[in-house]
C-alpha cells in the first residue's frame, strides 16, 4: 500500500511540474486550452457548423468576419479574401488581441481540414466568450481552394 502511495505522489507532483513548466514556456500550450481540450465534448454546441458553400453565400452577402487560425505564415501565402488572421495558439494565449468588434457580429472560423478540432475549439472559446453568432466552415480552407473560390494570394 505504501508503495502506491509513492506512486501517486510522484505521478501528482511529475504532473504538476509539467503543467508549471509548460505555462511558463512562451511557447507552452495555454492552460485555457488545456481545459478546454480535456473538456471537449462535453458540452453542447456553442457555435454552427455549415458548408463550405453555405460559407460561400455568406462570403458574398458580406455578412461575417472570416478568422483564419492557420499558422500567420500560411495566411500570408493565401487566404479567405478579407479574413482575419489570429493563429488558433495566439487565440488562446492572448485572447485581449481579438479584435473589437460587436458579440453580435457573425465570426466564420476556419483552419486547414474538414474537420479540424483546432476550429471547433476556437469557435468554442470564442463562444464562450460572449459571441452569439459563431460558425466553423466545415471542409476548411483546403476545400474552399479545391473550389476555387475567392483568395487573396501574397503579392512576391
Amino acid at each position: 500500500m505504501n508503495r502506491f502511495v509513492q506512486i501517486g505522489t510522484i505521478l501528482i507532483a511529475s504532473f504538476v511540474i509539467g503543467v508549471a513548466v509548460n505555462q511558463i514556456n512562451p511557447h507552452g500550450i495555454p492552460l485555457r486550452l488545456l481545459c478546454m481540450s480535456l473538456s471537449f465534448g462535453s458540452h453542447q454546441k456553442d457555435y454552427v457548423e455549415t458548408s463550405v458553400d453555405s460559407t460561400l453565400l455568406l462570403f458574398f452577402q458580406g455578412s461575417g468576419l472570416f478568422i483564419d487560425i492557420r499558422s500567420e505564415q500560411d495566411y500570408n501565402i493565401d487566404h479567405i479574401k478579407g479574413a482575419v488572421s489570429i493563429p488558433f495558439f495566439e487565440l488562446f494565449r492572448h485572447p485581449e488581441n481579438f479584435p473589437k468588434i460587436d458579440s453580435t457580429s457573425t465570426l466564420i472560423v476556419y483552419d486547414y481540414h474538414l474537420n479540424s478540432n483546432r476550429a471547433f475549439l476556437s469557435a468554442r472559446f470564442l463562444a464562450n466568450r460572449g459571441f452569439k453568432n459563431v460558425t466553423v466552415m466545415r471542409g476548411g480552407f483546403i476545400e474552399w481552394l479545391d473550389k476555387g473560390y475567392p483568395v487573396e494570394r501574397h503579392k512576391r
